[in-house]
């Protein structure tokens, strides 16, 4: 009776069966030797038995997925090219794109990514913060794409005496390169009101009420092209200053690029890839990747290309000054 109940407790008739014949034949054995084993140890032979018939017949699990967090900007494009030409899923890595650094930085260190984009400014406050992330990648460098904007220009900055709105995303990149701006020129006494907001917020508030008072405007492409419709301008840019160093990676979680050097050498050649796909056809490449970068148009898209420099091969002088100022650069020097 007890025999019958475990059968019938298993839902699979196939297996079932394989367990019915296995206590049979236990059973055949056990009364042509006559040999007076105990029930209870003849019962735990059975239920080992079928446990070894379950494992057998279990699928392997699926493999986790890798994944990445993301923003839009430019330099990143190369990721967005590589997923929507279904290079990401051959590697069972997913992509998810935020609309700021700070939101993405967030989103990684509460554990719910194995991998991140981000500038420099992001790796050293994720280490900081306690994070241990390894630099694997090198993508591109900024050459004006991270600007100043804003609707007056220097002189007047310079001259008035009331409060400046200062809108940017306050832990990102864009801090950096406001404190740039405001030490190279002569800004230090300005009185600043610091407004937090993602970009995509604060291109659709100047959009819908632009400013009639003097602002300042932290931001990176494309969303300069938004701000401009609203009657900013850039005022100053990473061209401008060849020492404002600001550079863009891909990073990951020490753990996770331990475990999976394979992986990784995998995204590297998947990023030279997409840009060797750049350079071929710019127009399909754009095709590709502008729902990733607020629908921009494709005259936008190349203007923005040319406010970065690719760095997935880079120099041996980058690789350098980025040493002196603490990054890392075992793993991208491969």
């Amino acid at each position: 009776m007890i025999f019958t109940y475990v059968i019938l407790q298993i839902k699979n008739y196939k297996l079932a069966l394989k367990i019915s014949r296995i206590i049979i034949i236990e059973l055949n054995y056990y009364h042509f030797k006559k040999i007076l084993i105990p029930m209870k140890k003849l019962f735990i032979s059975l239920l080992i038995s079928a446990a070894f018939i379950l494992q057998g017949c279990e699928k392997a699990p699926e493999p986790k997925d890798t994944r990445i967090i993301t923003s839009s900007w430019i330099g990143y494009s190369p990721l967005f090219y590589a997923k929507e030409a279904g290079w990401l899923d051959e590697l069972n890595v997913s992509l998810t794109t935020m609309v700021s650094l700070g939101e993405a930085k967030r989103a990684f260190q509460e554990g719910n990514f194995e991998a991140i984009t981000g500038t420099q400014f992001e790796y050293q406050r994720i280490e900081q913060e306690g994070q241990l992330i390894t630099p694997v990648m090198l993508l591109d460098r900024s050459n004006g794409g991270d600007m100043i904007m804003s609707n007056v220009d220097v002189a007047t900055l310079q001259k008035t005496k009331e409060k400046i709105d200062v809108y940017l995303e306050m832990n990102s990149v864009n801090s950096l390169v406001l404190q740039d701006f405001i030490v190279n020129n002569g800004l230090t006494s300005l009185e600043l009101n610091l407004v937090h907001n993602n970009q995509l917020t604060t291109t659709k508030l100047m959009q819908r009420t632009p400013p009639t008072k003097p602002v300042i405007v932290a931001t990176y492409s494309p969303y300069d092209f938004y701000f401009e419709k609203a009657g900013l301008k850039t005022i100053e840019s990473t061209r401008d200053h060849k020492s404002l160093l600001v550079i863009d990676a891909l990073y990951a979680d020490n753990r996770h690029y331990q475990d999976n050097p394979k992986l990784y050498d995998g995204l590297r050649n998947i990023i030279h890839r997409s840009l060797d796909a750049l350079e071929k056809n710019p127009e399909d490449f754009y095709q590709k990747v502008f729902p990733y970068l607020e629908d921009i148009s494709y005259e936008t898209f190349v203007e923005g290309l040319g406010n970065i420099e690719w760095a997935n091969k880079p120099s041996d002088d980058l690789l350098n000054e980025l040493e002196k100022r603490s990054f890392d650069t075992s793993e991208v020097r491969r």
